[in-house]
């Protein structure tokens, strides 16, 4: 399932933007954000952000 940043905005409840920025590693999501987008995407919380993800 591929998402919009839009539509998975819509999904988390939070802005356009602060997809754009959690996707380029601008900004790290609180608890319940993170939460919320790994259900969106299917997806665990782990997964989506590893040792991997900061370049560890």
């Amino acid at each position: 399932m591929e998402l919009s940043q839009r539509q998975l905005a819509a999904l988390v409840g939070v802005g356009k933007t602060t997809i754009g920025e959690i996707e380029r590693g601008e900004r790290l999501p609180n608890v319940v954000t993170a939460i919320r987008i790994a259900k969106a995407l299917h997806t665990t919380v782990e997964e989506l952000w590893s040792e991997d993800y900061y370049g560890q």
